[in-house]
């Protein structure tokens, strides 16, 4: 039973876990505020307290109608539903994919299944995902990614190799190793590896090739001008059901996709882009044919930029009408 009313027309979108510009895209696109809370340190289960407070303190002076909320971890989604019983409002869970899979949420599943039953419905990325939270009893919708510009920013790549970037946070579910031995020996070719190298192993950092470089952590402009000034970007992952958002990044700004070969990722990156198994033999060849076909994968990318746009189109038509009918 609801306490007080929240303001009619107002939207925010919630997110506690590390940063992404999936949260900011989503929030622009539905006409919410967006709002990121990192504050605290330490283990995992302490750090997400001050957040649980400064996310309800800033729900409490907002007073949205409805609100999105991103899980991971699933204390977003919980926080947001009480403030939703008190204030008669209503929230969407976000979901990625590691709130499914990752070992350290599958304790919190009746949580999640809880929580996506009273919510109005749960967004994920693929229609794998979906398909989970339905038999949790909730209704959701694939919602891959959505159209967003790019600033146009600007980045010194080396203009007499065919440049590459390698979108990476030096995570466990990257194939660092087998890019650096598939380019080890590829003279005219250079990549440039994004995050932050103090997250690499000390095998990754010596293994690190001449054609490599590490960028370090890059402004938006800076990234941005990365992704337009390279021939191609490398977006992998050996987690599948995993959506790889570099890759929409890359076709944002039109510059084909190297990427990793799993359903998921073969159903949404079907042109300008090449899959590999993420075996250095097979990212090597993927380069070669990148090299030497590249305007041909320039003019598929720009096709599934269009694609993009008018599939978002139709997705947004539908969760505006969910939540017309839930607001009601």
């Amino acid at each position: 039973m609801g306490m007080l009313p929240a303001h009619p027309d107002r939207r925010v979108f919630m997110s506690w876990w590390k940063y992404t510009s999936r949260p900011e895209s989503l929030a622009k696109a539905l006409g919410a505020e967006n709002y990121f809370f990192a504050q605290g340190a330490g283990l995992w289960h302490f750090k997400y307290i001050p957040r649980a407070w400064m996310c309800f303190w800033t729900l409490l002076r907002r007073r949205p109608r409805l609100v999105f909320a991103s899980n991971p971890p699933p204390f977003c989604p919980l926080v947001v539903w009480v403030y939703c019983l008190l204030f008669r409002a209503r929230f969407v869970i976000d979901s990625h994919t590691s709130a499914f899979d990752r070992r350290r949420w599958l304790l919190f599943k009746p949580l999640h299944a809880f929580l996506e039953r009273r919510a109005i419905f749960g967004i994920s990325t693929n229609t794998a995902l979906t398909d989970r939270i339905s038999a949790m009893g909730g209704r959701s919708i694939a919602v891959p990614d959505i159209p967003f510009d790019m600033p146009e920013g600007s980045y010194p790549v080396n203009p007499d190799k065919f440049a590459l970037a390698f979108v990476s946070s030096f995570d466990v579910d990257e194939p660092t190793l087998e890019v650096f031995e598939a380019v080890r020996d590829l003279s005219d070719v250079h990549v440039y590896v994004t995050g932050n190298p103090e997250k690499a192993s000390a095998e990754i950092r010596e293994a690190k090739p001449d054609n490599v470089t590490f960028t370090g952590f890059l402004s938006n402009e800076a990234y941005a001008g990365l992704m337009r000034s390279v021939s191609a970007v490398l977006v992998l992952t050996t987690f599948d059901f995993t959506f790889q958002r570099g890759g929409s990044e890359a076709v944002s700004v039109g510059t084909p996709i190297i990427t990793s070969d799993f359903p998921v990722l073969r159903e949404y990156f079907n042109k300008g882009t090449l899959h590999v198994d993420n075996s250095p033999g097979q990212i090597r060849a993927a380069i070669e044919t990148m090299q030497r076909d590249h305007s041909a994968y320039e003019r598929e990318v720009l096709l599934l930029q269009q694609e993009r746009k008018e599939r978002w189109e139709t997705i947004q038509e539908t969760i505006e009408a969910w939540i017309a009918q839930a607001l009601a």
